[in-house]
């Protein structure tokens, strides 16, 4: 786990085009538990 930020815009291109990927796969059959998760790690991403 990493601690500390990184500014590499490659990087930080891969993560959000993740993030993009893991938020559009949510719909109205995703599990409440499964969007929670999504929605911790995509928040955890962002804060970072």
């Amino acid at each position: 786990h990493q601690q500390e930020p990184t500014k590499d815009p490659v990087i930080l291109n891969a993560l959000l085009h993740i993030c993009k990927t893991m938020h559009d796969s949510v719909n109205a059959l995703t599990l409440e538990d499964e969007k929670r998760m999504l929605a911790y790690l995509i928040n955890g991403f962002i804060k970072m």
